[in-house]
């Protein structure tokens, strides 16, 4: 899917396509969205840690209150994806 490798994000991409369950918290669809901070930033850091475009990709697939949510943290998390983009290229080279 996109070109990423399978992840929790792609499951639950998946699971929010099938209408099964919210896409960030996995709770039913129709209940009421609870957005975990702390679970968005773990997900954050990993995907950071894939470069830039894993952390994009993941990113879009958040609903409108988990980005409202991660906004404020997201510029430490762009920044430490460009860092792993350097190394990447730096490797590369």
């Amino acid at each position: 899917m996109d070109g990423q490798p399978i992840a929790i994000e792609t499951g639950q991409r998946l699971r929010a396509w099938a209408g099964e369950t919210d896409r960030v918290t996995g709770a039913p669809e129709g209940g009421a969205e609870t957005v975990d901070l702390e679970e968005l930033c773990e997900h954050a850091a990993i995907e950071a840690n894939k470069g830039t475009a894993a952390l994009d990709a993941w990113w879009n697939t958040l609903t409108r209150d988990a980005q409202v949510e991660m906004k404020p943290h997201m510029e430490d998390f762009k920044a430490e994806a460009r860092v792993t983009d350097a190394r990447a290229q730096d490797a590369a080279a």
